[in-house]
């Protein structure tokens, strides 16, 4: 549900007139759950995206995916239409988008940007920042994603226990 919350001034123009001022001071009708139900609804499979983008920017999805299940931190992966989702039993906490450009695979997580993981993410050279009021997202490519999975993993780590 939308929620916007408006904050109201007065002052006096001359003696019989007054001006209302109204300044928002809160809106967050795009930050709302449902603004990600509907991608989440057209289910694909694997073959949808190896025909939709390059081998090599799956393989930096495929090496996040088997980095967690070296952590024991394995966890399901749920084609759709506009991403692939990474999730436990009852909520997804990380999206990946491979992307057309060849090697590139764009990853948000659900952590909250004030968090240190954001923090440590950028200490670990790569290029993370705030999505929203929940969500941190990077790109990352096949060529880097070997000398930085150990801060990836940790910030999926984080993601998981949040989202439960």
């Amino acid at each position: 549900m939308p929620m916007i919350a408006v904050q109201v001034g007065a002052f006096k123009l001359d003696k019989s007139n007054v001006v209302l001022h109204g300044v928002t001071v809160l809106d967050v009708t795009g930050e709302t759950p449902e603004a990600h139900t509907s991608e989440e609804a057209e289910r694909t499979d694997r073959k949808y995206w190896e025909k939709k983008r390059d081998f090599a920017s799956l393989a930096v999805m495929d090496k996040i995916a088997t980095a967690l299940k070296a952590a024991e931190l394995e966890e399901r992966l749920s084609s759709n239409k506009h991403h692939v989702a990474l999730g436990s039993t009852d909520n997804n906490f990380c999206w990946f988008h491979p992307r057309r450009t060849v090697g590139f695979c764009h990853i948000q997580d659900e952590l909250w940007p004030e968090d240190e993981h954001l923090s440590n993410l950028q200490k670990a050279r790569i290029d993370a920042s705030a999505r929203s009021t929940d969500r941190i997202s990077f790109s990352i490519s096949n060529k880097t994603v070997d000398e930085r999975i150990g801060p990836i993993v940790e910030s999926l780590r984080r993601a998981k226990r949040l989202s439960r």
